[in-house]
């Protein structure tokens, strides 16, 4: 059973980032009918990028990152992918108030002729006041041979709870 106040903001969230419009007459409608969206815990919240990302792979901007839409499995121009060419990706998302937390699930895309690359390594830290923050999951243990396009990344962050998640 879903929480009809956690629907509600979902559907506020959806309105907000423009992948839902509300009519006048009250009715929803999705003007991108075809687009899964998945309204996790970071969908639509407020996020903070440490290096911008590079000119060429930035369409989407920040919030590409947060707006539950899932980015392309087959090409890195759609809109979603964002792409660092000097620096590391280091995002900060505010949930606006301490959750429990459990995992955190990333999706990376390389593209081998494009010089596409996936990362190093990933590591989450988390904050409750947005100064101080700890590391509660690392991999690097990536394999190196791998050529698949998509590499997905699940983190088990079990009995975590904070408002910051970098």
């Amino acid at each position: 059973d879903r929480d009809p106040k956690r629907v509600l903001d979902d559907v506020r969230i959806l309105i907000a980032l423009g992948l839902i419009e509300k009519t006048p007459d009250d009715k929803i409608v999705c003007p991108f009918a075809d687009i899964h969206v998945d309204m996790h815990l970071a969908a639509g919240k407020p996020i903070a990028l440490a290096v911008p990302p590079g000119e060429s792979y930035a369409a989407g901007g920040r919030q590409a990152l947060v707006n539950g839409v899932k980015a392309s499995d087959d090409r890195y121009g759609d809109g979603e992918w964002l792409g660092w060419s000097a620096g590391d990706c280091e995002a900060t998302i505010d949930l606006l108030e301490e959750r429990p937390l459990t995992s955190v699930a990333l999706r990376f895309f390389q593209g081998i002729g494009q010089w596409i690359w996936r990362p190093r390594s990933v590591e989450v830290r988390v904050s409750n006041d947005g100064g101080e923050f700890r590391t509660v999951a690392m991999t690097d243990s990536f394999d190196p041979s791998m050529t698949a396009k998509i590499l997905p990344v699940h983190l088990a962050i079990t009995g975590t709870t904070a408002r910051y998640v970098r």
